[in-house]
């Protein structure tokens, strides 16, 4: 049985794979839910430790914006968290200073709302790394195409 969707790509990671929304209730919940937030107190300060896989705000440095996010990584001694933005894909190093408690109010809760950004792949392509050879090639080929 095949079942057919609309979706836009969010992020390219390489040459094979992708992050995708799937447009319908759940990206239409997810605009009303940034709206929300950019009126929601955040508070002054970061959260005084911030732990792998811990679901947070980030704030995104190409624009500003807070967006939920995983933690993927801590670096202590940086003062820095490696982010997964699990509603677009996308991913970043960001200062401690850029990160805020997930606000309390169920909106934001991910059994709420599910993450948007769902990774997919190329069945039967084998691709290169970004950081081998021809990988920056091969994820730029893919975006092209999409």
């Amino acid at each position: 049985v095949s079942t057919q969707s609309t979706g836009m790509v969010t992020e390219i990671v390489d040459g094979g794979r992708l992050y995708v929304q799937r447009l319908g209730d759940g990206t239409r919940r997810l605009e009303e839910m940034m709206n929300a937030l950019r009126t929601e107190p955040l508070g002054a300060q970061p959260p005084a430790r911030v732990k792998r896989n811990e679901i947070v705000l980030a704030q995104f440095t190409v624009d500003d914006t807070w967006y939920r996010a995983r933690v993927t990584a801590v670096d202590r001694a940086a003062d820095a968290v490696d982010v997964l933005y699990v509603d677009y894909g996308n991913a970043e190093r960001v200062p401690r200073s850029r990160v805020r408690a997930l606000p309390a109010a169920a909106r934001y809760a991910p059994a709420t709302l599910p993450f948007q950004a769902q990774l997919a792949a190329l069945a039967h392509v084998h691709c290169p790394a970004l950081d081998a050879d021809f990988g920056v090639d091969a994820a730029r080929q893919l975006r092209d195409l999409c």
